[in-house]
């Protein structure tokens, strides 16, 4: 399948300030693993390029994607404008199926697809494997009740799967690095290209104010 993953036009503090662009590692880890069986993936980072939602909207246009993937780093002040880009997508192209990912659409996923028709899918949790059954799911056209870590409409009520089991081995999904174009375009710091990566996954506490709070073992 055609699949394209977009960074939204979310604009960070470390890209306001000067500070570097961070790679959207998180499409990258997902993109990857589908990249490696056999799916035509591609990113696009409106984030970095600054690209204004009708830019976008003629970007998918252009691919012509069956699945447009997004979500961000920055997970719940970025939702708004994830939430846009969705919406314009799908007035464009309404037979695009829109999967959304990322820490808040992992807590609130009924509130979101009770209020957004433009969100299709919604991903629960670590969306390595789960992308993977998911899109395979789509792809043969099986109803999508049976996969495991997700949120979708079901007869017009949001429906939530079983949580998927944590990956016990990171490394049975390699990342997607060779969808960057250009490193050049990621820095930190003034000190070249990075490829800055933040985990938490497994942690120890429970700090009520985290997200990992509620996901990690």
């Amino acid at each position: 399948m055609k699949i394209l993953l977009i960074n939204p036009p979310y604009l960070t503090l470390t890209s306001r300030f000067g500070t570097g662009h961070q790679i959207p590692i998180g499409l990258l880890m997902v993109g990857g693993p589908l990249k490696d069986t056999g799916h035509e993936v591609r990113l696009l980072d409106a984030e970095l390029e600054h690209l204004s939602l009708s830019s976008i909207v003629d970007e998918v246009k252009e691919f012509s994607p069956q699945i447009v993937m997004t979500g961000h780093a920055g997970s719940t002040p970025a939702h708004p404008t994830c939430v846009k880009m969705l919406t314009a997508i799908k007035k464009a192209s309404p037979d695009v199926v829109s999967i959304y990912g990322g820490v808040y659409p992992t807590f609130h996923a009924q509130q979101i697809l009770e209020q957004e028709e433009a969100v299709d899918v919604i991903v629960r949790g670590e969306g390595e494997a789960v992308s993977l059954d998911l899109v395979r799911t789509i792809e043969s056209g099986k109803p999508l009740h049976d996969v495991r870590g997700i949120a979708f409409h079901n007869g017009g009520k949001p429906k939530l799967t079983s949580a998927s089991d944590p990956i016990q081995n990171l490394d049975d999904f390699p990342i997607g690095w060779d969808l960057i174009e250009n490193w050049d375009d990621y820095q930190c710091f003034g000190l070249g290209r990075s490829a800055i990566i933040q985990f938490s996954r497994g942690c120890p506490h429970r700090c009520t104010y985290c997200g990992q709070n509620a996901s990690s073992a």
